[in-house]
């Protein structure tokens, strides 16, 4: 399984999902059962000034693994998760001619 490049993210969020089936009755009652046995986490991180070489490192992984899970290292807990991309592009800004930025979201599977 592939790796995602230790490259330390500037901004650096995380999220538990808890997605519920709710059911309305006609009564004015709703009934909520939790969609899965357990949370999964959404990751946002942002790299700002990147070297050109680590903005193309984190590009072309995401890339070569588009649609498939990979392990990814929490830098605050040092705990792998197994994560995919979340999201149907990657916008990377140009800061200047030597360095650029980008944000991404990864979410557990």
């Amino acid at each position: 399984m592939a790796i995602f490049p230790q490259i330390a993210p500037n901004s650096f969020e995380e999220e538990d999902l808890i997605p519920l089936n709710s059911v309305s009755y006609s009564g004015g009652y709703e009934q909520s059962t939790p969609k899965l046995l357990r949370n999964q986490k959404v990751i946002y991180m942002t790299f700002s000034s990147l070297t050109v070489a680590k903005a193309t490192q984190v590009r072309d992984f995401l890339i070569e693994n588009k649609g498939l899970s990979f392990s990814f290292v929490n830098p605050l807990t040092l705990e792998t998760h197994e994560v995919k991309y979340k999201g149907d592009s990657l916008k990377v800004k140009w800061e200047s001619p030597l360095y650029r930025s980008t944000s991404i979201v990864l979410q557990e599977v």
